[in-house]
């Protein structure tokens, strides 16, 4: 089983396109019809109709006001989940939230992505409890979304420990493709949260370095001219005083000449 068009992966795999903005023709979910929810999602309309089955029982285990408001204007999971599902939130998310998301997403085995999108739904409560159509609804969970990462994940995680084992799919653990395999070359692997953050992490170090190196250089350059200016003030109060000495012998000198010439024999006295 798996993608039968873009590889095949026994357990999950994400086909996640460079841009992360739509994943085209290409389902998420392979058409292959499993028998049961014990199989992870990569089967055709029997699993994927188990999916949903599972989303909506979690909805309506978590937020039961939303739930029945959506199956009152007729907005079927089928509509605004499996587009969400289908394209790993892409399609809601900007680029750093996407990755931002998908940092909690591979921490964890692949049944934590309905969670992930029943708190979704739960926080967006107020605005689809006012919708008055189903074309609504799926505006206000399909357009760009301004819930922040943060307590959207904190919600997820809420309703994970708060969920009955039996409302969750059976999934088999997550492992990755077998030796020898290979997913296809057009998945380009894209940069999680953490990655970019370490990377400016790393760049922010670098340049701190580079500034505290050019402060020491700088340092060393300021003592260096402070030494030589000491040497100077040094050489300059020396010459000064050896000025002044000799000014002084010069006056005496002159003094000593002064009272020889007024002494009728030129002598001077002792």
């Amino acid at each position: 089983p798996g993608c039968p068009d873009h590889g095949t992966d026994p357990d999950w795999h994400s086909c996640v396109c460079a841009d992360m903005t739509t994943l085209g023709d290409h389902q998420a979910l392979s058409t292959e019809p499993l028998p049961s929810s014990s199989s992870p999602p990569h089967g055709g309309p029997a699993t994927s109709l188990l999916l949903l089955a599972s989303v909506s029982a979690l909805l309506a285990y978590h937020a039961p006001a939303v739930a029945v408001h959506l199956q009152q204007i007729g907005a079927d999971p089928a509509a605004w989940a499996w587009p969400l599902l289908q394209s790993f939130f892409s399609r809601a998310l900007s680029p750093a939230d996407w990755r931002a998301v998908w940092d909690h997403l591979l921490a964890h085995e692949p049944v934590f992505l309905l969670p992930v999108l029943v708190a979704y739904v739960k926080l967006h409560g107020p605005a689809l409890l006012a919708a008055g159509s189903a074309q609504q609804a799926c505006a206000t969970l399909l357009v760009d979304s301004v819930l922040r990462v943060e307590p959207w994940m904190k919600a997820a995680y809420a309703l994970l420990d708060a969920t009955p084992d039996d409302l969750l799919p059976r999934w088999a653990p997550f492992s990755p493709l077998p030796q020898g395999h290979s997913y296809p070359r057009h998945m380009v692997p894209q940069a999680t949260s953490v990655v970019l953050d370490g990377r400016a992490e790393v760049e922010r170090i670098k340049a701190e370095e580079a500034e505290i190196l050019q402060r020491r250089y700088l340092a060393a350059r300021a003592a260096e001219a402070g030494d030589e200016a000491v040497r100077s003030a040094a050489a300059a109060e020396a010459r000064r005083l050896e000025r002044e000495e000799e000014e002084e012998r010069a006056c005496e000198a002159l003094e000593v000449a002064r009272w020889r010439l007024r002494r009728p024999d030129g002598s001077a006295e002792a």
